[in-house]
Parts: structure tokens; sequence; C-alpha cells
């Protein structure tokens, strides 16, 4: 059972169970004729978004009620597909970003205007599966809303899966973190001659360990890696990759992002050897 703990319009409300798990729910006119301490009618919920504590419950609530109910609704279908794909933690963390996208982006397509988005390429090269479910995106919405929206909608569609995967406060952090993904696999690219000989699915592989390294250093977290111990005599075999990663690791200060250590580096040489395998197999 859930009870009011406040309204923030007709369609979205902060409630909490009996057990004092607080949560923002939503749904169309679900806080008509309701008031605080109510109960919930469990008919009118659409969606309900779990509450870390009060100020984020009130945070997250006052977000969804400055966005139009249509769009929340259509960024609650399209967020629980990408769920089914890449996991359901990642559900509530896309909801109010795709809302205002899809809105804005609707918008544009109804006024003709158009968008070129950065980071095309790599954003297809670096992310493939985010990139497929952008275009299923895009048939979601039109299925939803009777409105196309361009083909290209499906790069942000991309990026924020990404970043809700991810964790990060901003798509522009993943885009950032993106951009300097593409300077690395350039760099490594360049010292070991590969000459883009590595197939689409070995340079996912080694971009998204990289973003992910980039992402766990932004939070100040490190990774835990029953490898490490045995990295130091692999490095030991693999000189020139050693000194790639290094090279990597000064790319990535370069890019104003926070430094990398050692065992990271070893952790990098890994992928670089993998990656140069997969160009000499290839």
């Amino acid at each position: 059972m859930l009870t009011v703990h406040k309204v923030l319009n007709n369609n979205v409300i902060l409630c909490a169970d009996e057990h004092g798990q607080e949560y923002v729910a939503t749904g169309r006119g679900i806080a008509f004729l309701l008031p605080v301490g109510g109960v919930v009618d469990p008919s009118k919920v659409h969606r309900l978004f779990v509450s870390t504590d009060s100020e984020h419950g009130v945070r997250l609530a006052s977000r969804i009620a400055a966005l139009p109910p249509a769009d929340v609704e259509l960024a609650i279908v399209v967020a629980e597909a990408a769920g089914g794909e890449f996991g359901s933690h990642i559900v509530d963390r896309l909801v109010v970003p795709l809302a205002d996208h899809l809105g804005a982006a609707l918008q544009r397509q109804r006024a003709g205007i158009g968008i070129d988005y950065p980071l095309q390429w790599e954003t297809r090269a670096f992310h493939p599966r985010q990139v497929e479910f952008g275009r299923r995106a895009v048939d979601i919405v039109e299925e939803q809303t009777g409105e196309r929206l361009p083909d290209i909608e499906a790069i942000p569609i991309a990026l924020h899966v990404v970043n809700a995967e991810l964790g990060t406060d901003s798509v522009m952090d993943t885009m950032d973190m993106t951009g300097t993904v593409a300077s690395c696999i350039a760099l490594v690219r360049g010292e070991l001659r590969l000459d883009g000989a590595s197939s689409d699915h070995a340079t996912a592989r080694f971009a998204s360990h990289l973003i992910h390294l980039l992402a766990r250093r932004r939070t100040g977290k490190r990774p835990v890696d029953e490898l490490a111990p045995f990295l130091v005599p692999f490095a030991a075999e693999h000189p020139r990759e050693y000194a790639c990663a290094r090279k990597v690791a000064a790319e990535i200060s370069r890019a104003g992002e926070p430094d990398i250590d050692e065992e990271e580096v070893l952790l990098l040489t890994l992928h670089i050897v993998r990656l140069a395998l997969d160009a000499k197999n290839g």
C-alpha cells in the first residue's frame, strides 16, 4: 500500500510504502482529489521510481512534474525497452533525460528543423549495440506517436543509454569521454601501425574498456581485477604494447581526465595486446 507524502501535480506524487521506502509515482490523474496521507490507487500508477532518500525523491519528482506528461509516458516506454536489453537498473536513470530529449526532438521535427550531432562515427563504432537500440527506439516513438523522427536520432538516444549504463551525471560527460576514447584509439592504431585492420567487435570491446575506465576514474573508483598480479610479467613480455599503454595514459591526462594508475596501465596493456592480435589475425 502506498500513501501520499507530497503532490507535485495531478500526474506526479511522492509516496511511500508501509516500510517507509519512498517512491516517485507517475500516472494520468494519479493525484486527482488525493490528499496528503491518502492511499494511492494502484490502477492509476504508470511507473514507480525508487527514491534513494527524501531529497533525491523531491528532486526527481520535481523534474518529472516539469515535463509534459505525454513526453514522460513516451520516455517510460522507450526506457523500459532499453531496460529489457541492457538491464532494468538503467530504466529510472533514462526516463527524465529521454523525456527531455524526445520531447525536443519531436518539436524540431514538427517545425522542420534538422540537427547534426557530433561524434556520429565514434558512437556507431564504439557503442554498436546502443546505436542499434537507438534505431529501435525511433521505431517505438513512431509506434507510440505516429511521428517519425530522423534516423540520426539513434545517435543521441544511444548516448543516453550509455550514460545510464555508466551512471554518469550528464550525457555531455559521455560525449566528452567518447571523444577522448577516439583520440586514444587513434593513438594506439598509429603507434602499433594497425591501419584499421582490427574488427568492429574488437574496436568496440576496446572502446568499452576505455570508457568504463574513464567513468570509474571520474567517480574515484578503481577496478578490482584478479589478473593484476600476473600482468607485470605479461607487460614485460609485450614492451611495445606496454609503452603504448603508457602513452594512452598520458593522452588521457592531457585530455583533462583523472590520471590512471599503474595497475590500470597494466590492464590497458592486456586490452591493447588483444586489439593488436585481432588486427594481426584479421
